[in-house]
């Protein structure tokens, strides 16, 4: 079954399961363009909503399984339909009328903002992951040499930690070679 076909199916079983009210604001959402794709893959619709507030940003997912069922995910975690996911179903499913129909790719597909998102998130791990090994200048505001010592090219980097020298303990400063 096309991804098309199973957003339409899951649409019509909506308007029975939802009332009228959630229908109305999942629509408004959308129709706002408070929702956002981040990423598509054949089994799965990333997106983002902004909160009628404006203030909060939810992450959502629509899973779709072998069997064509779509489960709507909220931060990682299964949730019922409500009128978030509705908007999300409709931004998934305008997705499909575009004139370059995703239907035939096989990998994952974002947007800018999706990217920006998913390399924040790798290089965040990567420097969790990393061992660092600092070697002191002379002098508090001389060139300290930072070096990553967890991959083969020992990558150094200068740095003038003039801001960075003092540390607040209480009431008084420290320094950096006091606090290390």
């Amino acid at each position: 079954m096309k991804i098309q076909d199973i957003i339409i199916e899951q649409k019509e079983k909506l308007t029975n399961h939802l009332n009228k009210n959630e229908l109305a604001t999942g629509e408004i959402i959308f129709n706002n363009g408070r929702c956002q794709i981040l990423s598509q893959s054949p089994s799965c619709y990333e997106l983002i909503i902004v909160d009628e507030s404006g203030n909060k940003t939810l992450e959502y997912s629509l899973d779709i399984d072998e069997n064509g069922v779509i489960t709507p995910v909220i931060n990682g975690k299964s949730a019922d339909w409500d009128r978030h996911s509705y908007a999300c179903l409709l931004q998934a499913e305008s997705e499909m009328h575009l004139p370059d129909p995703r239907e035939h790719q096989a990998h994952k597909k974002y947007t800018r903002e999706g990217m920006i998102k998913r390399v924040l998130q790798e290089r965040k791990l990567k420097a969790e992951k990393a061992e660092y090994r600092i070697q002191w200048a002379g002098n508090i505001y001389g060139d300290h040499i930072l070096t990553n010592i967890s991959f083969s090219k020992n990558l150094m980097y200068r740095t003038l930690m003039p801001k960075l020298s003092f540390f607040r303990n209480g009431s008084k400063f420290i320094s950096l070679l006091e606090a290390c």
